[in-house]
């Protein structure tokens, strides 16, 4: 394989990559783990780049179609999709073979308990990158970990109902970025991602929803 190469690989940033429908790649869905000619989906925890640099409240609800307080009901139901890409030599010539690599969906079903923005079901899936592997292991962004059961949050949503990967026939949301996902504590919000606090972002759900109402009057 030294004189190969592959035309489209899985960028560092999975969600990135995983996000955006690859214009030279085609995907398909299984239960089943990667051969191991296959790069499997990653596990365990990590950090990741964003399609969306979002980073503030007005930002993050610029982007998103929904703004939804909501509740998990439902253990995340974890999807593997296989990428496949064509390989080419170092010319650029497509040598008829292609690479696959494997990446982990979860889907997680909310109970909207208020919208601030657009009009929301009483119930939506919430797509995230990550979820229980074959192998018995989690994988999982540090900056969007799994959603648990009985968790509450505020979430800054784009749908992506209709999109030929992950929800060709169904309607299916996932978070604008890591500042458009706000875990619930009492008063108290918090985000997951480091990056993301020296941003200002609102600590207690007051300051949040100061913040998203001065984002749908500007």
């Amino acid at each position: 394989m030294r004189n190969r190469r592959i035309a489209a690989r899985v960028m560092p940033a999975v969600v990135a990559f995983a996000l955006v429908v690859p214009g030279c790649a085609s995907a398909s869905q299984t239960d089943q783990p990667a051969p191991q000619s296959e790069t499997p989906a990653f596990s365990g925890s990590s950090s990741a780049s964003w399609e969306s640099q979002a980073r503030t409240v007005a930002e993050v609800a610029q982007e998103s179609d929904l703004i939804i307080d909501g509740r998990v009901i439902q253990e995340p139901v974890t999807r593997m999709v296989n990428f496949e890409s064509p390989i080419v030599d170092e010319s650029g010539t497509p040598t008829g073979t292609t690479h696959t690599t494997t990446i982990a969906f979860a889907d997680t079903l909310f109970e909207v308990v208020k919208s601030y923005k657009g009009n929301p079901p009483t119930q939506l899936l919430v797509m995230q990158t990550g979820g229980k592997l074959p192998s018995g292991e989690t994988a999982q962004f540090s900056d969007d970990p799994l959603y648990r059961v009985g968790e509450e949050y505020v979430l800054f949503l784009v749908d992506i109902s209709g999109d030929k990967i992950h929800a060709p026939d169904r309607e299916l949301y996932r978070i604008v970025s890591p500042a458009g996902r706000f875990l619930i504590d009492g008063n108290t919000v918090t985000t997951f991602a480091e990056e993301y606090m020296n941003q200002q972002l609102p600590k207690t759900t007051d300051e949040l929803e100061r913040q998203i109402a001065e984002a749908a009057s500007s």
